[in-house]
Order: structure tokens, then C-alpha cells, then sequence
């Protein structure tokens, strides 16, 4: 048998994440093949989130500053490496996660005005207010399931009022991992 010292390892994997309802893992090799040679597709339909491997990092790379932020079918895609990956993951991820300031995380309490989500206090999960009133644990673990694999989710608050009376509800969700925690702060406080 030819096993080479490299078997073990599956390549480099770049998690694509909102996904266009439906895609395949054949479209997503016509994509992503454009950019190096696709070892392997893992297409998560329902949860609109795939895996793309890569032998290099090189390629990861390329497919990840092609594909991050492109429109497909309307969906805008996210494209990263994947997490824990070492030593592949370059210096710069690193840096661009200090960069976004993932210091110990605030108080729950948010400043009066302020929306989004913060990280709670451990680092999967996330507290967000400002959601829809009267949510239940199962609706709002669907709501965030489109973002990654939501492994729990909590309303705290399903009849809170916002500074300026609309109704919300406030929970913590637990993500798979810290860094689709992460991920998704980021994303919502761009929103």
C-alpha cells in the first residue's frame, strides 16, 4: 500500500457559509475549483453551509479573497478557512481577529441605543438583543442555524421593550465553535 506520509491530512478546509438555498456540492465545485484543485466538497444543503478542501493553503487562500463577499444567486457568501487549523492558518487571520478588538467580552448590559450582539461570557456563546418579541428556544436556534451549527439556543426575554418601545427578545446562543461565535458578532454588527 502506498500510504504517504500526507494521508492523514485532508487537505486545507474553507468553510463557505450562506450558502443560496439548494446548492450542490457539484456547483460549489465548479466555483471553487476555479481557484485550485478541490480534494473534497462537504455541502450541508439544509443548514446552507459547505466544507472545500484544498491541498495548499495557497489555494485556500486564493478561493477564500475570490469567494468571501461574492453574490451567488443573491446569497453573499463567507468564505474562511476553517478553525484550528495549524499551522496552515496564516499570521494574518490572526491578526485580523485581534484586530477586531475579540478583547474579554462587555458586561451583558448593553449602552443605551447600542443593537447587535456581544460575545457573553464564554466564547461560543453570544448574547443578542434586539431580536423579534415572543420567540421561542426553538425560533431562534433556527434563525442563527443559517449562520453555523447552533448547538443551543436560550431565550432569556421573549416580551422585552426596546429604549424606543418596539418589542424584542433577548437570548444567548451557543455556537459549534468560538470562531463562528465570533463570526457572527462580526456580521451583525456590520448589519
Amino acid at each position: 500500500g502506498r500510504v504517504g506520509p500526507h494521508r492523514a491530512m485532508s487537505g486545507v478546509k474553507v468553510f463557505a457559509g450562506s450558502l443560496p438555498p439548494g446548492t450542490t456540492e457539484e456547483t460549489l465545485i465548479e466555483y471553487f475549483g476555479q481557484f485550485g484543485s478541490v480534494l473534497q466538497c462537504i455541502v450541508k444543503t439544509e443548514q446552507r453551509y459547505a466544507f472545500v478542501f484544498y491541498p495548499t493553503v495557497a489555494e485556500a487562500q486564493e478561493a477564500i479573497s475570490n469567494m468571501n463577499g461574492y453574490e451567488m444567486e443573491g446569497s453573499t457568501l463567507v468564505v474562511k478557512l476553517a478553525d484550528k487549523q495549524q499551522p496552515g492558518a496564516p499570521a494574518a487571520v490572526a491578526m485580523a481577529l485581534e484586530g477586531r478588538g475579540i478583547t474579554p467580552p462587555p458586561p451583558p448590559v448593553r449602552p443605551p441605543g447600542a443593537r447587535g450582539a456581544t460575545p457573553a461570557s464564554s466564547s461560543e456563546r453570544i448574547y443578542v438583543k434586539g431580536l423579534p418579541a415572543g420567540l421561542t428556544d426553538a425560533t431562534c436556534a433556527e434563525i442563527f442555524a443559517s449562520y453555523g451549527p447552533v448547538v443551543d439556543a436560550k431565550v432569556l426575554v421573549s416580551d422585552g421593550v426596546t429604549n424606543d418601545g418596539t418589542g424584542q427578545s433577548v437570548a444567548i446562543i451557543r455556537m459549534d465553535t468560538a470562531e463562528q461565535a465570533r463570526w457572527m458578532v462580526d456580521t451583525a454588527e456590520q448589519a
